[in-house]
């Protein structure tokens, strides 16, 4: 929910997902007997037998163009506790101690441990055996299923690596997809929020998903939003326990007016820093600049400005808002029964 609430207000709710997980090559791994990795540091151990043997580990950012969005670059920062925005929500907090580890572990896996910089089709690598494990969504899952019939029983997939706290590892990615909302202007904002419901329901849902596959496909699988629905998606009962341990650390990237700034800015420092050879201080401190200004320029447009100057804080929302919000509704329905 978090990409659809601005100012007090939410503007749509999810109707489907996407996934990142650890999808791995079972015969190569046994092969080398290479181990399956929790946590980024395990991803830096086996990194160099799988060099030795002329292969490599594969993440989003390697498939993505010179920009790199969220989806990519997100899940670093979250899963180092990173800040994107100060709390005022009017500057950027990309020069914070924790988002600076964030960016170092993100640019250090490609200039320090080798991963490829540019990977043109993660599927046709995996097929091959090219790259036997790396990190992706739900597209390639199905090409799996659909167009890798010999690769039957050697496949499977694992929740993404993160990060180790204590007895815990976070292993936070982002997984939007699309969404839903009523119009301001319907003449039946009542009715419509009842078909919102009904349409957003487990049962509407689950009918919806085997309907679409009974019909058309695997190739056209949906992941439903509602959380209670994706028991019925039909996966392989050891992919979906895996699928739904991935959902607990689904987290989106909060949105304000000039967000696109600074997903921008991230990406250039990812460039700066892995292909320019830049120092990733240097780079960050140059684009911190360049946010806070274009920050300053877009807010004044809202109101959060004025003569270049801040007059109000701006609200940035975050997934501890959204589950605070669910206790307190469930709290309070189980009063009224």
């Amino acid at each position: 929910m978090l990409p659809y609430l601005y100012e007090n207000h939410c503007f749509g709710l999810p109707e489907t997902l996407d996934f990142y997980v650890l999808f791995y090559r079972k015969d190569i791994l046994e092969y080398l007997n290479i181990p399956i990795p929790n946590t980024w540091d395990d991803v830096k151990l086996i990194l160099p037998k799988l060099q030795r043997n002329g292969l490599n580990f594969y993440i989003p950012l390697s498939g993505s163009s010179s920009f790199k969005a969220w989806m990519t670059t997100a899940p670093f920062i979250m899963q180092y506790h990173g800040k994107l925005f100060t709390d005022d929500g009017l500057k950027t907090a990309l020069d914070t101690p924790s988002t600076l580890k964030a960016l170092k572990e993100m640019t250090e896996l490609f200039t320090m441990y080798g991963m490829p910089a540019q990977v043109a089709n993660f599927f046709e690598s995996f097929r091959k055996g090219e790259i036997p494990l790396g990190v992706s969504n739900v597209n390639t899952y199905i090409q799996l299923m659909i167009a890798a019939p010999e690769l039957r029983g050697m496949w499977s997939i694992a929740p993404s690596p993160g990060v180790r706290y204590g007895t815990s590892i976070e292993r936070w990615q982002t997984g939007s997809a699309q969404a839903v909302a009523i119009l301001n202007d319907t003449k039946y904002p009542m009715e419509a929020w009842e078909f919102v419901k009904w349409w957003l329901s487990k049962e509407t849902q689950v009918s919806l998903v085997n309907r679409i596959v009974s019909t058309y496909g695997i190739e056209f699988l949906v992941i439903p939003s509602n959380r209670f629905a994706i028991d019925g998606v039909p996966f392989k009962t050891e992919h979906l326990k895996v699928v739904k341990e991935q959902f607990r650390w689904l987290q989106e990237v909060p949105k304000m007016p000039a967000s696109y700034i600074l997903e921008r800015e991230i990406s250039n420092i990812w460039n700066k820093v892995v292909l320019e050879g830049k120092p990733l201080k240097v780079a960050v401190d140059d684009s911190v600049i360049i946010v806070n200004k274009e920050f300053a320029r877009k807010l004044e447009e809202f109101g959060y400005y004025k003569d270049g100057k801040p007059v109000k804080p701006f609200r940035i929302y975050t997934i501890a808002d959204i589950l605070s919000w669910y206790m307190e509704n469930t709290e309070d329905k189980g009063s009224e029964r």
